[in-house]
């Protein structure tokens, strides 16, 4: 695929605007392979129309170039939340699930676009964080060594050249390093981020850390001297869990990258944002912070399964303990004593300032997880729901309930406005419910 510019068409799309490819298409295929679950297929006689899924970034497909922009706010507003989320400490929420990229394919973006490279950086973080964690790879190196011991094969010709009191031995041995073509480019990537480019504090921190552990691992004075254009990385099964870092480390090394970087002309990768997911996490990083630090007798869990949503008579059914349906809420607000859940909330990346209504599914949805909040020992104690979008304040309802009151609230909040703002607007939510039992830090 040709990375100019000039050779190729550009077409501006919303998130969930449609667009259609030949049957037969390589382009279609590469889609399939590579983002296959940020979009719709529906197979036509010739072509195949392609539906992004709540996505928002940037194709490069050979001959045409794919900007797909967000239905909410704009594309600097995706990437605050990305960088929000992706320097989170939470364990469950690292850049998971809602980033897509192929590093392979370089293209060119809009002018002045530079928040796409510091999503890349930031990727190359979480990257980074996976490949510590499973482990650096290792390699028997071939090394011929002077040394008070005898280790492998004498080398005859030098030791009777060089030894000829006998004090050493000149050995041929292989030995087990962390000196692989992989932990190379590596290591290159990394001192080339912290010495050419202007980063953020906690980036530069973090790239420090990782640089430091490689560092012990293998020697930086050997590495300078090694020639990083032919070191080539080669997959295999040891080494694949590299395969993605390898990728951007090329990015980052390449001058194009360089140039992109200091004159912002927004040279990045094929790369797609699941946007929902996105705003899910983006909410539950603000909402977490906040009840840590105002409401200590209550914790957030994030996609809490819940596994009685419906009542079951045994006489009529053999399943026991209501536990054959079972749903995944985004957040759960429970108390810390007794377990017992207050407020059950549900994103839906949905723009209501635009006066698009949540479908009904939305609301039969926080029933199901109502009623089966409601099931066992915490009945009684009148669990509440939220809706959480983007705008405007929504209905509530009240549901029917011979045991306790339940309510379906729809509220809304700014994801436009600055962090403050919005972790302000959460608090006023959930003071709604919890404000007897904030806890003022002096």
């Amino acid at each position: 695929m040709s990375n100019r510019p000039k050779d190729k068409k550009i077409y501006n799309l919303s998130e969930n605007e449609s667009f259609s490819l030949r049957n037969s298409s390589k382009e279609l295929s590469y889609i399939k392979q590579k983002f296959k679950t940020c979009f719709e297929f529906t197979k036509g006689k010739n072509e195949t129309i392609v539906k992004g899924k709540n996505i928002v970034g940037v194709l490069d497909l050979g001959d045409s170039i794919y900007r797909i922009y967000p239905k909410v706010g704009d594309v600097l507003n995706i990437f605050n939340m990305i960088n929000r989320v992706a320097t989170s400490d939470y364990e469950n929420i690292n850049g998971r699930g809602y980033l897509y990229l192929d590093p392979k394919v370089l293209v060119n973006v809009e002018e002045g676009n530079t928040k796409l490279i510091e999503a890349l950086i930031l990727t190359f973080l979480n990257e980074l964080c996976k490949i510590s964690k499973i482990g650096y790879t290792k390699n028997y190196n071939k090394n011929i060594e002077n040394i008070y011991f005898l280790r492998g094969k004498l080398d005859v010709s030098k030791q009777v050249r060089k030894n000829i009191l006998g004090t050493k031995f000149y050995c041929k041995f292989n030995e087990l390093t962390f000196y692989t073509p992989e932990n190379i480019i590596l290591y290159k990537a990394i001192d080339k981020l912290l010495t050419r480019y202007k980063l953020g504090k906690d980036i530069r921190s973090k790239l420090l850390f990782y640089k430091n552990e490689l560092s012990v691992l293998i020697n930086p004075a050997v590495i300078n001297n090694i020639d990083i254009n032919r070191t080539f990385y080669c997959k295999n099964r040891t080494n694949s869990h590299y395969e993605t870092l390898i990728a951007i480390s090329q990015i980052i090394l390449k001058d194009r990258f360089a140039s992109s970087l200091r004159h912002g002309k927004g040279l990045f990768c094929n790369f797609m944002i699941k946007t929902d997911l996105l705003f899910e996490q983006y909410i539950f990083i603000l909402l977490n912070e906040l009840i840590n630090e105002e409401y200590k007798n209550y914790y957030l869990r994030y996609q809490h399964t819940i596994d009685s949503i419906v009542k079951v008579d045994n006489n009529f059914n053999k399943l026991n303990n209501n536990s054959f349906l079972k749903m995944d809420a985004d957040f759960l607000i429970l108390e810390k004593d007794t377990e017992r859940p207050i407020l059950v909330i549900d994103t839906k990346y949905v723009d209501i300032y635009e006066k698009n209504k949540l479908g009904n599914y939305a609301y039969y949805q926080m029933i199901s997880y109502l009623t089966g909040l409601n099931i066992g020992v915490h009945r009684n104690k009148g669990i509440s729901s939220i809706l959480l979008a983007h705008g405007d304040e929504g209905n509530t309802y009240k549901v029917a309930n011979e045991e306790c009151d339940m309510y379906i609230m729809t509220k809304g909040i700014d994801i436009l406005e600055n962090e403050i703002s919005v972790k302000n607007r959460l608090d006023a939510i959930i003071g709604l419910f919890l404000s007897n039992e904030r806890i003022i830090n002096k």
